[in-house]
């Protein structure tokens, strides 16, 4: 199995929902082999709200990454 690249997504804000039905918006700045990198962004959990300005998000834990919408 190949590995996930984002690289086409790279400053695009994204909606990320992880397996532990944690979610985080922000803007996809970078990833390696193993991590993806979010500038400016905010961890929705438990429907709180938490202002996160750097997060290392494993793709391992990703369940669904989307391109968020201009509104």
């Amino acid at each position: 199995m190949g590995r996930i690249q984002f690289r086409n997504l790279w400053g695009e804000r994204v909606i990320i929902e992880r397996k532990n039905r944690d979610t985080v918006v922000g803007t996809l700045s970078g990833e390696d082999g193993m991590f993806i990198y979010i500038e400016n962004g905010q961890l929705i959990r438990e429907n709180q709200t938490i202002e996160v300005p750097t997060a290392v998000i494993s793709k391992k834990s990703i369940s669904m990454l989307r391109v968020k919408k201009n509104e």
